[in-house]
């Protein structure tokens, strides 16, 4: 009694383990969705009210020199008879001395050079944050209606024991440990009107399959809606545990 006790709070602590995990997991997938697209937004704000006060210029290379595996440029640009000198970072070796570069620099205070170009980082992180927002948002979605239906229909549903009618291989489940899944077919035959009821099970594997047939078991527990018979759930979970 005592290893059997033992045994259904490892079973238990592996799935609550597990759904744990899931969770865990896609919200840490959502909250670095929301970080890339919050930058994102950021990044387009700040360029937005950058850009009203930036004049774009054609600035002059005076010197080029290579530092710390990077091309830094000394440039000049005359703004009202004044002559500014900024050093920038060029992107490549393709520019030298004497060629021109375009810069922006500030309306209000032209020795203030304007960078609100974020092309390169908006391109990266907004599909990537709304891939990662949609594939998490989605999980998340349909982890918390399936718990809730489940939930719901034990509470507010009926019980009933419905026979195993057959167990076959479900070649369209998904996968685990390269084998399929199994569907629990079962039949309930309603007393009061000779009805004949059929059920599905959700996805199965061998560890369950087998200790349904190890342990002989022939009828599993389906909570319904009586008002809906296609709104059901054939609890295999209690019965193996």
């Amino acid at each position: 009694m005592k290893k059997k006790i033992q045994n259904l709070i490892k079973k238990i602590e592996k799935i609550v383990n597990k759904e744990k995990v899931f969770i865990g997991f896609n919200i840490t997938l959502l909250l670095g969705a929301l970080i890339l697209l919050g930058t994102s937004v950021f990044y387009m704000i700040s360029d937005f009210q950058k850009d009203k006060y930036a004049i774009e210029y054609d600035a002059k290379i005076k010197s080029v020199e290579y530092q710390n595996e990077s091309y830094i440029a000394e440039i000049s640009y005359d703004v009202e008879n004044n002559t500014y000198i900024q050093k920038i970072t060029l992107e490549d070796d393709k520019k030298g001395v004497n060629d021109t570069i375009k810069i922006k620099y500030n309306k209000n205070n032209p020795n203030l050079l304007v960078y609100n170009d974020h092309k390169k980082e908006l391109l990266i992180f907004i599909p990537i944050g709304l891939v990662l927002f949609i594939l998490s948002t989605k999980a998340l979605l349909t982890y918390y209606f399936k718990f809730y239906r489940i939930k719901k229909l034990k509470r507010e549903g009926i019980l009933i024991y419905a026979e195993i009618e057959e167990i076959y291989l479900n070649n369209r489940g998904k996968k685990k440990k390269g084998y399929y899944p199994y569907h629990i077919r079962l039949k309930y035959k309603n007393p009061k009107d000779d009805a004949i009821y059929i059920f599905e099970s959700n996805d199965i594997y061998s560890e369950e399959k087998n200790v349904i047939e190890e342990k002989n078991i022939t009828k599993l527990p389906v909570y319904l809606t009586p008002s809906n018979t296609y709104n059901y759930y054939v609890d295999v979970d209690s019965v193996i545990e």
